[in-house]
């Protein structure tokens, strides 16, 4: 995808709010494939409000992981998947409306058509710790 962007548009800035955006949702992809792919693991002690997973380290490998998260911490993954399909949105009515004549612009669309929207903040991507120093 990057490399499509960067051969047909000229501008720079549009070029890395795209990669940016690439980058958001790789972030996202492994946020949710974390997520789907795990199942959840019965926790020793009982927290309140936190959930336990587990899943295999890659696809066909015996070794095996876990991810423990709040449920403010999943809110806020769920979130930030949410802002990048705003910004998503915000980019596309801006890259449809470049170089249009203002006056022939749908009012409520002004506001994304003055400047590019601002570039999102890329999370460290969900990582699964492993179970003992004998996985590793």
């Amino acid at each position: 995808m990057k490399s499509f962007v960067a051969a047909h548009h000229k501008r720079d800035d549009v070029i890395a709010s795209m990669d940016n955006l690439v980058d958001y949702f790789d972030w996202c992809q492994n946020c949710r494939n974390q997520l789907l792919h795990a199942a959840k693991y019965p926790a020793l002690f009982h927290e309140k409000d936190t959930m336990y997973l587990t899943k295999r380290k890659r696809k066909g490998s015996s070794k095996y992981g876990y991810i423990k998260l709040t449920l403010q911490e999943i809110r806020d993954i769920a979130e930030k998947v949410r802002a990048g399909v705003v910004q998503c949105a915000d980019l596309s009515i801006y890259l449809r409306h470049e170089g249009v004549p203002r006056h022939k612009i749908n009012a409520v669309y002004w506001p994304y058509t003055e400047s590019l929207p601002a570039m999102l903040i890329v999370p460290k991507p969900l990582e699964l710790a492993l179970w003992s120093e004998a996985d590793e």
